[in-house]
């Protein structure tokens, strides 16, 4: 039997996608919960998500998805600026958009030190909403497959004397340990590697087909990951471009839908999958 790590990485972000991801930790459906401490929902429904774990009592891993890239806004002086004046107030500036930075990580362009800062503010904030570490530490959209990323979220993990989460990130090759992976374990810190995304703008039959034919060459513990939510979701310009507002409301549903059914169980038990 292989074990899968099913993960959400966007709680916090809007009210409809905290309450999907918590009726699915209800139901036993997801193996882990990444928190965005800086959408604007965290702060208000925290403590949902802490009771609903607890309640469940599913050994649902909570954890921190480390957001680097617009709309997020950063919690530490990211871009350098003080206030001229004692209280004055600086007006919030969002990161970079996500293309932009990842432009920036692979020409090595990044300003290392403030993304450390802002890392270690949003481990600070997790903690103090929370009351508890996060159990693993992600990076949002996959920006962990640049190398001065990957460094700075192993620096930071290293730092949490006592209290170190594990690590999400990429794999390299299907049977080969990752330079990331060979990072964190000379910490002394756990690593998960992170595996293939539910697709989106996808019908009931392509989340069937994904679980029953893409899963074959995954490793033990691999984390997967879906983007459950209610109707009336808000989409990123980048996909909305593509596909408009409806088509992505759609497809977070058709994701919370598929994992809530009766099917879903029965599918991981005949494909021999069991959620970790």
């Amino acid at each position: 039997m292989k074990r899968i790590m099913l993960t959400a990485l966007e709680f916090g972000e809007s009210y409809n996608t905290n309450r999907a991801i918590c009726e699915l930790v209800m139901a036993g459906r997801l193996s882990a919960v990444g928190c965005n401490v800086t959408g604007e929902y965290w702060a208000k429904e925290f403590y949902q998500l802490r009771d609903v774990v607890a309640w469940a009592d599913q050994e649902t891993k909570v954890g921190l998805t480390i957001c680097l890239s617009a709309p997020a806004i950063p919690l530490s002086n990211y871009y350098g600026r003080f206030p001229k004046k004692l209280g004055e107030h600086i007006s919030p500036r969002p990161f970079p958009p996500l293309w932009q930075q990842r432009l920036r990580a692979f020409f090595t362009a990044l300003p290392i030190t403030a993304i450390e800062g802002e890392i270690a503010r949003q481990i600070d904030c997790f903690e103090e909403y929370y009351a508890r570490p996060p159990q693993f530490l992600a990076l949002e959209h996959n920006l962990a497959r640049f190398a001065p990323l990957q460094k700075a979220l192993v620096k930071a993990a290293g730092l949490m004397k006592g209290r170190q989460p594990a690590l999400v990130g990429p794999r390299e090759a299907p049977n080969a340990e990752s330079a990331m992976a060979r990072q964190t374990r000379k910490q002394g810190l756990q690593f998960h590697y992170a595996g293939p995304k539910l697709p989106l703008f996808s019908s009931s039959e392509d989340l069937r087909s994904f679980f029953w034919n893409q899963l074959a060459n995954l490793r033990d513990c691999e984390m997967v990951f879906c983007s459950p939510s209610y109707p009336n979701e808000t989409a990123p310009k980048s996909r909305l471009f593509f596909k408009g507002q409806s088509a992505f409301t759609t497809s977070r549903a058709q994701h919370l839908n598929f994992l809530n059914s009766e099917e879903f169980p029965f599918m991981l038990n005949e494909k021999d999958l069991f959620l970790f």
